[in-house]
């Protein structure tokens, strides 16, 4: 069915493409009109789609992909940070308990190679807590609630056939024929 107009562009509704092509006798179905049938289209989507249930799935499924992703090269990436963190910190270690034992004096190389582990070990500590703020994704903030008020939210902005929620339909519709 294609978009036709009457009456110079007062009244809009959808043709067979046949029909319009053809004539009528291409097709027995009748004109429907525009609004009316956005209308039900636009209410079918928003009672599959916008049910907080459906929502509640779309976000496990995101929280479990995020998760997969994480974990696997994430762990391994935050073990051998932590293994350099505890270098660090034992040759910082080191350095002081030969200041106290009198085995080296402080100098300038001494206050460098100082300042070099202080260094690193703050570089360290800033990739650790990047790694594991980063498991810790907004997706993990979503709560029942929130989904409660999205799916308020969305429905209400899908309740009339705007230009807004025929695009917004459009592009959902488009994203997941492409993506199956």
């Amino acid at each position: 069915m294609v978009m036709a107009t009457g009456k110079g562009g007062k009244y809009r509704y959808y043709k067979c493409s046949a029909r319009l092509k053809r004539g009528n006798a291409a097709c027995r179905s009748g004109n429907v009109p525009m609004e009316r049938l956005d209308n039900l289209v636009l209410d079918a989507f928003r009672q599959k789609i916008y049910k907080p249930d459906h929502i509640r799935e779309v976000v496990d499924a995101l929280r479990k992909q995020a998760s997969k992703i994480a974990n696997s090269d994430d762990k391994a990436i935050l073990k051998a940070l932590e293994k350099d963190m505890a270098e660090a910190e034992q040759a910082q270690n080191r350095l002081y308990e030969a200041i106290e034992k009198g085995l080296i004096e402080q100098d300038d190389n001494l206050k460098n190679r100082f300042q070099q582990h202080k260094a690193k070990r703050e570089g360290l500590l800033a990739e650790i807590a990047a790694l594991k703020a980063k498991k810790q994704s907004p997706l993990q903030t979503v709560t029942p609630q929130k989904i409660e008020a999205v799916a308020k939210i969305l429905c209400k902005r899908m309740e009339e056939a705007s230009p807004f929620a025929k695009a917004y339909l459009k592009g959902h519709l488009k994203r997941n024929t492409h993506y199956g």
